[in-house]
């Protein structure tokens, strides 16, 4: 019965990872994939099995993994969630856009750090998910605020972060 129960709660574990649309990844203290959903595996163009077990630098190239890795410690040291803006492209169809990544630590039940959770939402919808939530509360209080110049659209810099567009 409890191998059952284990095993029943494994499932629904996995089926409510591969629910969530955003990609999201597990990896232990040494940098180690410990799991996945598959929106993640597509940026590797690959599956959840072929990534558990392995390190970012198995995927992409040197540099680029030491500074995920260095992104790493950085959520770790800082003891929360750490969220930065980068521009993405997915080894399955070459599809590249703006993804706001959160890194946080993850603790045990002694609150002994473990390992990392990833979350990548795309970046561009969680800038217009904030504008939105301006204009709401914009409307609320009757209009634009009086120090703010009127937000027109989005447009991206030269950095290739997303702003708000001012007329």
């Amino acid at each position: 019965r409890p191998y059952r129960q284990l095993s029943a709660a494994r499932g629904q574990l996995k089926a409510t990872l591969e629910t969530i649309p955003d990609m999201l990844w597990v990896k232990d203290l040494d940098g180690i994939y410990q799991s996945c959903n598959l929106p993640f595996a597509r940026l590797y163009g690959t599956t959840e099995d072929h990534i558990v077990g392995r390190r970012d630098v198995d995927f992409i190239p040197g540099d680029r993994a030491t500074y995920y890795r260095q992104q790493d410690h950085v959520a770790l040291a800082a003891g929360k969630a750490v969220t930065r803006e980068e521009w993405l492209t997915f080894a399955d169809d070459n599809r590249a856009g703006l993804f706001e990544i959160t890194k946080t630590p993850m603790h045990d039940s002694q609150g002994q750090p473990i390992g990392v959770l990833g979350i990548v939402a795309d970046g561009v919808s969680a800038v217009r998910r904030g504008l939105s939530h301006r204009l709401s509360h914009r409307a609320l209080l009757g209009g634009a605020y009086p120090h703010e110049e009127p937000v027109t659209g989005l447009d991206a810099d030269c950095t290739g972060r997303a702003q708000l567009a001012r007329s």
